[in-house]
């Protein structure tokens, strides 16, 4: 006699219902970040290390997971990924004191030496500021302070006079001044993440050249920690990389990585 059908698929609805429940009950990005720091609390860097990276890898990025990414690979001796999570902590967020206080406390004892530009204190305010501010608001501020500049001016042209009464003019003034604050400060923030984009070098010793080429003629050496401009890419891998000391050269880009975080698929 045929055993009943459902013996036969009671063992693949229990598998599916296991299945699902993992599905369900897998963890969120938020519940990993915290997992990480109650690992990194316990002293246990290389978990907390992996699981930040893992979410940095699938596009969860933002500025406290960088640098908390930075501080599990600075425990971990490893001070090329370290600079890194703070060089791109202060790229996303300029007021990232303490990445900025671990970047000074950290250079020092690089193997690389280099004289950093100098830096009025006025544009660290600036992007303190560029940060601060959403596109978005900025966009939405020049839009609705353009139109009512639009229509004070259209009040003035309906006029019999074309002229505008005092209380006009202040209105004009009021709504033309954050139209054109908004504008110059969405032409900043455009001017910010598009300018020279920099990479540290991860690797422990990389070799500069005088040409995209292995065979082209060895100038310095780099070493892990050390920030880059990154003036251009070329065929083969290649990048061709400025120091603040106006050396320039080409160096492989497997041994470096860009400070600005790829965008997530």
């Amino acid at each position: 006699m045929p055993a009943p059908r459902s013996r036969n698929i009671l063992p693949l609805l229990l598998l599916l219902v296991a299945l699902l429940g993992g599905v369900t009950h897998a963890a969120t990005p938020d519940q990993r970040f915290d997992q990480a720091l109650k690992a990194y609390a316990k002293g246990d860097f290389q978990t907390a290390a992996t699981t930040w990276q893992a979410l940095v890898d699938e596009g969860h990025g933002s500025p406290e997971l960088v640098y908390n990414l930075g501080n599990a690979y600075y425990r971990l001796g490893d001070a090329g990924r370290a600079v890194l999570g703070w060089e791109r902590a202060l790229w996303m967020d300029p007021r990232q004191r303490d990445a900025r206080a671990n970047l000074e406390l950290i250079r020092p004892r690089l193997a690389d030496q280099l004289e950093a530009p100098m830096r009025l204190p006025l544009w660290n305010w600036v992007d303190g500021v560029l940060a601060a501010l959403p596109t978005a608001l900025l966009a939405w501020t020049c839009l609705v302070a353009s139109l009512a500049s639009g229509a004070v001016g259209a009040w003035r042209m309906l006029r019999a006079d074309r002229r505008l009464p005092a209380v006009g003019r202040l209105l004009l003034l009021m709504f033309l001044l954050p139209a054109l604050s908004a504008v110059a400060l969405l032409f900043l923030q455009d001017w910010r993440l598009g300018s020279q984009p920099r990479a540290v070098v991860l690797d422990a010793k990389i070799e500069v050249r005088a040409a995209p080429s292995p065979g082209a003629v060895a100038q310095f050496d780099l070493h892990a920690g050390t920030v880059v401009d990154i003036l251009r890419t070329g065929d083969g891998g290649w990048l061709e990389v400025a120091l603040p000391d106006a050396r320039s050269g080409w160096t492989l880009a497997t041994g470096v990585e860009a400070v600005r975080l790829p965008v997530a698929p």
